[in-house]
């Protein structure tokens, strides 16, 4: 031996089995956000005043970014830590940049 740790084959299979379970778990709190959100706006329902309609915006806005970032994790199988809340594909959070 060269002084290096050999991975085994029960290691590797427990760092998969952990990886599995919480990518389950990420994908149940984008799903309970979403939930959350949805029961937001029809608590709202049709707004009367302007606090209101700026709940119901900013909960609409929330609702439709967590759907994105939930149907981008199921498509992908993938981590949905990869990319932060609030940052675009390009890095952005958002911003117009030159090309705009």
């Amino acid at each position: 031996m060269d002084g290096t740790t050999a991975i085994t084959d029960v290691e590797i299979d427990r760092v998969i089995i952990e990886e599995r379970r919480r990518q389950r778990l990420d994908l149940a709190r984008i799903e309970a956000d979403l939930a959350y959100f949805q029961a937001r706006l029809e608590l709202i329902g049709e707004p009367t005043s302007a606090n209101q309609r700026a709940q119901r915006k900013l909960f609409k806005l929330l609702h439709e970014q967590v759907g994105i970032r939930l149907a981008r994790t199921r498509a992908a199988g993938g981590d949905p830590r990869e990319q932060r809340p609030g940052q675009d594909d390009d890095g952005t959070h958002g911003q117009p940049n030159a090309t705009d």
